[in-house]
């Protein structure tokens, strides 16, 4: 054991040397580059010390501090006076506590001379707690929006030539448009969290948990309603329109960023399966699928397709930053219009085909009258584009929307009206 016992001081000794010669040599280099006279420092107290209030300032003008790459930060809220503490309740609420230290008028005098107060509130402590209750549940379910799509609601409650009571269209219209409507939207922008305009809001908020759970609750609650007051092939339909809807939206699927998938999937399922669904809500029966109401079918899914495009073109740019390219992308600005205005004149030869095989191309004739203030605007605005790209816009987009739901939910209330009165 002595061997051993003597080679392992001689590797302690070797070991420590190495050490205490880098050891060495690392303060001798520190020694070189910061050494300072020692006379040259000025003696303790010798000048007066330096005092610097920082400038405290709102976000002005809607600026906001700048986030690391990935990241964004978001107003959630303000008009807070000296906010020190901050505490999340278990159902998402928020309490802020406001409070700071009170000073004398002396003290108050002395700190405005210094500066102090850019940096304090000078002022008398507030002491007060307040309470913040997420509403952006409510803004992002976008109800106003859904109103847009009725136009396919009432075409089809116009075409239906069987008895029915009032309450047969109010419980399928108020589950369609108060309930799964609103719920797509909310769980569309829970899922995006976009941060620019969507449909029917400029500045969306962001979106939190709460939304989630309100749109699952919205989705449960039509179901149910549907089918307990409505009929379990109608609540079967609202299943399979959230299914598509949540598939089309959902971060484990997204169809919508396939352009042409996601293009045919809003086309069939908000046009001719809206019209289907909602024809079975109001008469509890199948609607006979042949040579002619193949054409009404077609005639909505056409209409949309021609709507669909004009409602992504503001947003390329936001779309791309969430790997999501969208059919208005690939067909650019000009191309967009060019495929809108052919999906609106294959949607009227098929309006055309339907009222002329059930002879009432009277119909066909007020929908044209409806029709006008929609393409005059619609060629008005493919005007401002081809001059200037950024007129493709939110506003002017939100404008052609109104526009063409003012005309068509106007057009089919006339025809409905017309054809109960025979």
């Amino acid at each position: 054991m002595q061997p051993l016992a003597n080679k392992n001081k001689t590797l302690n000794f070797l070991a420590g040397f190495l050490l205490a010669s880098l050891t060495s040599c690392s303060a001798s280099q520190n020694k070189v580059t910061n050494s300072t006279p020692v006379d040259s420092l000025p003696p303790p107290y010798a000048t007066k010390s330096v005092t610097n209030f920082s400038h405290v300032m709102g976000w002005e003008d809607g600026r906001t501090p700048t986030a690391p790459n990935g990241f964004t930060v978001t107003k959630y809220a303000d008009k807070f006076e000296n906010p020190r503490w901050m505490y999340v309740t278990p159902n998402g609420d928020v309490l802020v506590a406001e409070s700071n230290s009170n000073h004398t008028l002396l003290e108050k005098i002395g700190g405005s001379i210094i500066g102090a107060s850019k940096s304090n509130n000078l002022s008398n402590s507030i002491d007060r707690i307040t309470l913040l209750r997420d509403t952006n549940k409510i803004t992002l379910l976008r109800q106003p929006f859904s109103l847009l799509l009725m136009p396919v609601f009432l075409l089809a409650f116009s075409q239906i030539n069987v008895p029915f009571t009032w309450l047969d269209v109010l419980y399928p219209f108020l589950i369609i448009h108060v309930l799964v409507y609103p719920a797509s939207n909310g769980y569309n922008s829970y899922v995006d969290r976009d941060e620019h305009s969507i449909g029917g809001l400029e500045k969306p908020p962001m979106p939190t948990k709460r939304l989630f759970y309100v749109t699952l609750a919205m989705d449960f609650t039509a179901i149910v309603v549907a089918a307990l007051w409505v009929s379990v092939p109608f609540s079967l339909c609202l299943v399979a329109y959230i299914l598509a809807s949540r598939a089309y939206s959902s971060r484990q699927i997204r169809l919508k960023k396939y352009p042409i998938t996601g293009f045919l999937l809003i086309a069939f399922f908000q046009g001719a399966f809206t019209y289907y669904m909602s024809y079975l809500g109001i008469t509890k029966t199948f609607l006979d699928i042949n040579n002619t109401t193949i054409w009404i079918l077609a005639a909505c899914s056409f209409q949309i397709a021609g709507v669909y495009p004009l409602t992504q073109i503001y947003q390329h740019q936001q779309d791309l930053a969430d790997n999501v390219v969208t059919i208005s992308y690939k067909l650019g600005y000009k191309g967009t219009f060019i495929f809108s205005g052919i999906m609106f004149f294959l949607c009227n030869v098929c309006y055309f085909m339907y009222f002329n095989k059930i002879d009432l191309l009277s119909q066909f004739y007020i929908i044209q009258i409806f029709f006008i203030p929609i393409v005059a605007f619609f060629v008005f605005w493919f005007s401002l584009v081809l001059k200037n790209e950024e007129n493709a816009n939110f506003k002017n987009t939100m404008l052609m929307n109104l526009i063409a739901a003012i005309c068509m939910n106007t057009c089919f209330a006339i025809i409905l009206i017309k054809n109960n009165n025979q």
